[in-house]
């Protein structure tokens, strides 16, 4: 986990949707567009749970709640590898 902490859990509690978690600041923006100067549509408390939709080298895109925007990878924890769903 993000504090360093590892163990096991069986597969059948864990949900097959990737997810990630809001670290590193107090909060977060979500933003419209990958990119630091888009229109910030909200702004994330750290520790709060996202869905990852896809990721690109450097930008999650997230869902959370009826908004979906991009977070930058380095605000996150959880499998940012690039990817899309």
């Amino acid at each position: 986990d993000f504090y360093g902490d590892a163990g096991w859990v069986h597969k059948s509690v864990v949900c097959s949707r990737k997810s990630g978690i809001v670290i590193r600041k107090k909060y977060v923006v979500l933003f419209k567009k990958p990119d630091d100067n888009s229109k910030k549509l909200l702004r994330l408390q750290k520790m709060v749970r996202v869905h990852i939709k896809r990721c690109n080298s450097e930008w999650c895109e997230v869902k959370i709640d009826k908004f979906i925007g991009w977070v930058n990878k380095k605000n996150l924890w959880g499998d940012t590898r690039s990817s899309s769903s």
